[in-house]
């Protein structure tokens, strides 16, 4: 359990690094830099396809890992799958409040694609079931 709990956290923080080097511009990280962290100029790849995915891609990956663990955790702990549920949903709300314009960012059905095929790796392999 808590060695799922510590990857877990370990992607949350890729994720945060990720953006820290591809993107430093979001939000995220802007509210960080109120507390001394330096900015500096985004990393670049020569490739145009290697940063699209680094700087559009990995973060969110990481970060739908991060909750995928977080949830398998909390399973663990005996929380309820409804809220569980809950918990994995939220990638997939905020693609779709991007759709709408109610928060920043860009509706991407690749991120959706992601975020469906991870679950479902996850969940197939440990025989996990929510419904």
């Amino acid at each position: 359990m808590l060695n799922r709990l510590l990857l877990s956290l370990l992607f949350l923080f890729l994720g945060l690094v990720n953006y820290f080097l591809f993107r430093p511009n979001i939000i995220v990280i802007k509210y960080l830099s109120n507390f001394g962290l330096p900015y500096f100029e985004p990393i670049n790849f020569q490739n145009h396809t290697i940063n699209i995915f680094f700087k559009s891609y990995v973060s969110d990956i990481l970060w739908c890992l991060f909750i995928i663990n977080l949830a398998i955790t909390l399973l663990q702990f005996g929380i309820q799958k409804f809220y569980v549920t809950l918990l994995l949903l939220l990638p997939f709300l905020s693609e779709f409040l991007q759709l709408f314009d109610l928060i920043p960012g860009k509706f991407d059905l690749f991120d959706l694609f992601t975020y469906v095929l991870l679950n479902l790796i996850y969940f197939k392999q440990l025989k996990i079931r929510l419904l």
